[in-house]
């Protein structure tokens, strides 16, 4: 990490999840502008207000842009068989149980904008707040 320059930190209100209810339908994030820097963390806190919470799983997606959203385009995954490469949405997916639950989520960031989507916990309660941060730079 001696090489990456920190650069910029959005705050939760400025993702647009800040202390969202856990029970909520699937939400995505605002936009984020991430010209002029090639790495992207999203701090990722979960917490589980409710002891009625079960083991659940938080699960999203990552969606980029060129154009701030007009057009969006899913991060893919691959897999081959048979010499076919299928592709599907990579979804991110950290198992929260009934506790507090903070993760980092770290990748390359090649394209102008992204943003959160598709975010839901399993079995989550209204108390149950969801809130992420993210810090763009450079290495």
């Amino acid at each position: 990490m001696a090489n990456f320059s920190l650069s910029k930190r959005i705050s939760p209100a400025d993702v647009g999840i800040n202390e969202k209810a856990g029970d909520s339908t699937t939400f995505e994030s605002n936009w984020i502008d991430a010209r002029g820097y090639n790495q992207a963390t999203l701090f990722i806190k979960f917490d589980s207000v409710s002891a009625a919470t079960v083991a659940a799983a938080m699960t999203f997606n990552i969606e980029v842009s060129d154009d701030a959203g007009t057009t969006s385009y899913f991060l893919q995954t691959a897999s081959v068989s048979s010499g076919t490469v299928t592709l599907s949405k990579l979804q991110y997916s950290s198992a929260t149980g009934n506790t507090d639950h903070n993760f980092a989520v770290d990748f390359p960031c090649n394209y102008p904008h992204f943003r959160i989507t598709d975010m839901d916990v399993a079995s989550a309660h209204a108390t149950d707040l969801i809130s992420v941060s993210v810090v763009l730079g450079n290495i």
